[in-house]
């Protein structure tokens, strides 16, 4: 007969059980009986104790030679030990040892506890007789001595060990009784699961017509429901079967590319959409081909493998033919254990054609470019006729200055305005292609805190460098220089007098950390998820007394993702805040 690991296991931990519960039982009642002697042997030394106590005469003293002879008398053919002890503890009298050669007893543990408890009782070694001997002992005030009974202890374990000798045959008995009825027990119901898991192992490969028979009465509604869910698992896979191919169709009715790839970059799943992105044919296989023969778009690429490696989502937006101007939003989502057998999980990738859309978001670009065009050229006349005015005026130019000064404010605002939004105009174009270069960290940090050292000087402001080994950086220079000088004019603007600005450069995985820490009055948190809003202020009257558009923020995000990156703020009311840029690697 073959041998079945499973039988093995049952069997095995059977036996275990059995016999960790026989030997405990056995354990337990010879330990009950050991217990049980030891106080029947107790007992007995009391009552032997007593009975040589009302031996003695209570009316008149005795001699100690009446004494010994007493307890010699007493102890003959009982193999017991008496001892005749003075309250002072000096010995009397023995039955076993000379008494006179043995020395003071008042600190026998047993003389201690007959004192203390009227009965006293101990297990030692006797100094004596060098054997380990059981002891009792009960006072008689009338006489002022103890009477100590005693008994050597092999005598007790001598029964112990004779209860073994009988007990443990009958255990062994008993053991191999268990283990022929564990043998056949364990053996049917081997023989019961080896059936069900042939039939189980039929079901996995899609073979519902085999059915389970067990004869076992314990197994047998095992079986039954094995047998029901055979029944039940081809229902729900026939439907199951009509669904995806109803999904299918769907899938490849949708107008939008749909791709599902592999981690080796290869595709699993698409719809008649994505088959068309490079002309190819809807008839046409393309499982198991490489993502690059259906996408011919590097970006794309890229980021699916980012998405494998950070097993999350991202989604970018990319122009598949520059010709034609032909745009899609494509979101790369990670799809974890996609069937039993893809532990590793999958890319899904949607495609969402948005040229129309595109194509109105360059008009109202286009739009704003020529607004602002329009808007420059008259306030640089005014700021021009200002600045004449203001250099040739002599006579009482008290209220004219004033005003011709608040002109000229409000005209720089409007220009720095109108800066802002051209700024925006250029970068706001995700599509377009930055000229990076590698750029001196610790040069880009000279040049944009030499930038605001002038206004910094006049509020007593102390700049700071912090660089942790950032030696480069792979931007494009104007824009990078623009967004951190946004991020230290702020830090300077909103500043008391004598405060620390400081601008942090450190490496953090895929990205290049540059962080502006200031201790300014902080920022509420409400404020926080709109602070990068173009336009948006926490207070309107003190960002615009200092000269503020609304705009250094939203500049400072747009050119973060502009170079595929992202920006985070960190602030508490009161206490200052830490705005930060992460540049990819």
């Amino acid at each position: 007969m073959k041998i079945r690991p499973f039988f093995v296991k049952i069997f095995s931990l059977h036996i275990f059980s059995l016999f960790i519960i026989v030997f405990v039982s056995m354990a337990l009642t010879v330990n009950a009986i050991s217990d049980m002697m030891y106080k029947k042997t107790e007992k007995e030394l009391e009552d032997v104790c007593m009975l040589v106590c009302n031996m003695f005469p209570a009316d008149h003293v005795i001699s100690l030679y009446d004494a010994e002879a007493l307890c010699l008398q007493a102890a003959a053919g009982t193999g017991i030990r008496l001892t005749l002890i003075q309250y002072s503890g000096s010995v009397l009298a023995d039955s076993v040892s000379n008494y006179r050669n043995m020395t003071n007893h008042f600190d026998r543990p047993e003389i201690i506890d007959a004192f203390t408890h009227d009965i006293g009782h101990s297990i030692r070694r006797s100094e004596t007789l060098g054997i380990h001997m059981m002891y009792g002992a009960v006072p008689i005030p009338s006489m002022s001595f103890l009477i100590r009974a005693s008994i050597p202890l092999k005598e007790v374990n001598s029964f112990i060990h004779r209860m073994y000798d009988k007990i443990v045959p009958f255990v062994c008995f008993i053991l191999l009784l268990i283990t022929l009825f564990a043998y056949f027990f364990c053996h049917g119901i081997d023989r019961s699961i080896s059936s069900i898991t042939n039939v189980t192992r039929r079901y996995a490969s899609g073979d519902f017509s085999s059915e389970v028979a067990i004869d076992d009465a314990e197994l047998r509604d095992l079986g039954q429901a094995v047998n029901y869910m055979g029944q039940e698992l081809k229902s729900r896979f026939d439907v199951i079967t009509a669904r995806k191919e109803q999904v299918q169709n769907i899938i490849n009715g949708m107008i939008n590319p749909l791709i599902v790839v592999d981690e080796f970059m290869q595709v699993r799943e698409l719809n008649s959409a994505a088959k068309s992105l490079k002309g190819g044919n809807p008839a046409d296989d393309f499982s198991g081909k490489n993502l690059s023969d259906v996408i011919d778009s590097e970006s794309i690429l890229k980021m699916v493998r980012r998405v494998f490696d950070e097993k999350g989502h991202k989604s970018v937006t990319v122009c598949t033919d520059s010709t034609k101007n032909i745009y899609y939003y494509v979101n790369i989502s990670f799809i974890d254990n996609l069937s039993l057998r893809d532990r590793r999980g999958n890319v899904l990738i949607i495609m969402n054609d948005i040229t129309g859309i595109k194509r109105l978001d360059n008009m109202r670009r286009e739009f704003a470019v020529n607004v602002s065009h329009e808007l420059k050229t008259p306030v640089t006349s005014i700021l021009g006729y200002v600045d004449t005015l203001l250099g040739i005026y002599d006579e009482h130019p008290e209220k004219v200055v004033d005003f011709l000064k608040i002109i000229k404010k409000q005209s720089v605002r409007l220009s720095c305005i109108i800066e802002d939004l051209l700024f925006l105009s250029r970068t706001d174009d995700t599509y377009m292609q930055l000229e990076k270069e590698m750029v001196d960290a610790n040069e880009l940090s000279s040049v944009c805190l030499n930038s605001v050292s002038e206004m910094a000087l006049s509020k007593h402001i102390t700049l700071k460098c912090d660089n942790r080994g950032v030696k480069t950086i792979l931007v494009h220079p104007v824009l990078a220089e623009q967004a951190v000088n946004n991020l230290l004019n702020n830090a300077v603007k909103y500043s008391g007098d004598g405060a620390d600005v400081i601008l942090h450069l450190e490496n953090d995985g895929n990205y290049v950390v540059i962080s502006v820490e200031d201790n300014g009055p902080g920022i509420k948190p409400e404020h926080l998820p709109n602070i990068f809003n173009r336009f948006y202020r926490e207070n309107k009257e003190i960002s615009r007394s200092l000269g503020g558009t609304g705009l250094g923020l939203s500049i400072v995000k747009q050119v973060a993702e502009t170079h595929g990156g992202k920006v985070a703020v960190e602030s508490t009311e009161g206490s200052g805040s830490v705005f930060r840029i992460y540049f990819p690697v």
